[in-house]
């Protein structure tokens, strides 16, 4: 067997797995990066751009206030595919469309955003974001510091920092 093919052995100790879990969520935050941050009018193909450019799978939607008023998944850009009067057009210009319901414009980030995110202090710690999304069933949630946003904690980031997953 070549040594690429190799099966590689991940161990895990509970004194790691307890300290990452008692981890505060600013100190992933760093680790994780910067968060994508869009407005709620942005038209989504602009977005879909911004976020390919970023690397990122989510961003924190900001209202007119810049107030948070959602978050935007891979999942939510799932609802564009609910065109189906235009199943004839290719997807990457699906973006462009106006939305079920809405006439006259493109879609907006807005239109398809999670509404009322979930949204944990930097001071939280990492079991209290597992803790949420398991009993929310999210895979997301922003992390605050008072007014600020300092990131978004996704169970990936989580899964990645306990076990290697990607």
């Amino acid at each position: 067997m070549s040594s690429s093919r190799r099966l590689r052995l991940f161990i895990v100790r509970d004194e790691d797995v307890e300290r990452i879990l008692n981890m505060k969520l600013r100190d992933l935050v760093s680790e994780v990066g910067e968060p994508l941050v869009v407005d709620e009018d942005m038209p989504v193909d602009i977005f879909i751009d911004s976020m390919r450019r970023s690397g990122k799978d989510c961003a924190v939607v900001l209202g007119r206030d810049n107030k948070v008023r959602g978050i935007i998944t891979l999942f939510d850009l799932l609802k564009i595919l609910e065109l189906r009067e235009h199943r004839h057009i290719p997807f990457y210009r699906l973006a462009a469309l106006p939305l079920k319901g809405i006439k006259g414009r493109k879609i907006m980030v807005g239109d398809i955003m999670t509404r009322h995110p979930i949204i944990l202090e930097s001071e939280n710690t990492v079991r209290d974001a597992i803790d949420l999304m398991i009993k929310l069933k999210i895979s997301h949630v922003i992390v605050m510091e008072g007014d600020r946003v300092v990131g978004v904690i996704s169970k990936r980031h989580i899964l990645s920092k306990i076990f290697g997953l990607e």
